[in-house]
């Protein structure tokens, strides 16, 4: 896989839940994150992702095909629980979470992989759009996030 996040267990835990909050990823291969069970595995393990922008590129080694958002194969059961993202330019069946945002642009600086800017534009769908559940109290830039944080690395301020 190229471009991901692979998210491993080696582990006889009864419970093992990944929590990645208000990150923004971007890929051009297969999938934007994967998911490896290896070792013990029951089916309770959970991937958590919560106010994450999903940017996926054109596939680098299939120009006409996206890449996918997520993608497992090795769980006992699906591990990814989406929720309060923007997910754009990613093969998709449905939006995944209930609060997720799909298929619109993400008003990104620069969405481009060859110059990728993740600030966010005036009227991107992601601006207040996040759950305080988890996240971080300062984003990328080290700037404190307000009381209803943005989507993604970034918290929009006026430039």
């Amino acid at each position: 896989m190229t471009n991901s996040i692979h998210l491993m267990r080696r582990s006889t835990m009864n419970e093992f839940d990944t929590h990645h909050n208000n990150g923004t990823l971007t890929s051009q291969g297969d999938c934007i994150v994967t998911a490896e069970c290896v070792g013990n595995c029951n089916g309770s393990e959970k991937l958590i992702p919560r106010n994450n922008l999903f940017i996926g590129q054109t596939d680098f080694l299939q120009p006409d095909d996206l890449g996918c958002v997520v993608y497992e194969e090795t769980s006992p059961r699906n591990p990814f629980d989406i929720d309060y993202s923007v997910i754009v330019g990613a093969k998709l069946d449905s939006c995944p979470g209930p609060h997720d945002i799909c298929g619109v642009s993400a008003g990104l600086v620069n969405p481009s992989i060859g110059a990728f800017d993740a600030h966010l534009m005036p009227g991107s769908p992601a601006i207040d759009a996040g759950t305080t559940a988890g996240a971080p109290r300062d984003d990328y830039d080290g700037r404190s996030r307000d009381a209803r944080p943005d989507i993604g690395a970034y918290e929009r301020y006026q430039r």
